[in-house]
């Protein structure tokens, strides 16, 4: 899928909720081979379910970064999408 919106990344996930717990499990993967580049679980109170967003938010875009750069390295060294040319998406503004 994500090869098809020329992203190269997908970040995908599940929560469950175990009685006032909540669990929140994420995984970025790059799209292209579908390898695992980072994950991690939370596990926090229902009543913090906010806060909570607001961490994974903050801890994704923190943790993603030397991953995302080292893939980026790598990535540079290979060719682009096949389907995809530079400087476009299939998403539409």
């Amino acid at each position: 899928m994500g090869t098809e919106l020329c992203a190269d990344y997908i970040v995908e996930g599940n929560v469950r909720k175990i009685g006032r717990t909540v669990r929140i499990t994420v995984h970025l993967i790059e799209t292209e081979g579908g390898r695992l580049v980072w994950a991690d679980q939370y596990d926090r109170d229902l009543e913090e379910i906010f806060e909570l967003q607001d961490e994974i938010t903050k801890a994704i875009a923190a943790r993603i970064e030397p991953s995302v750069s080292a893939a980026e390295r790598l990535r540079a060294e290979r060719k682009p999408h096949k389907h995809c040319k530079p400087g476009t998406s299939s998403i539409s503004d």
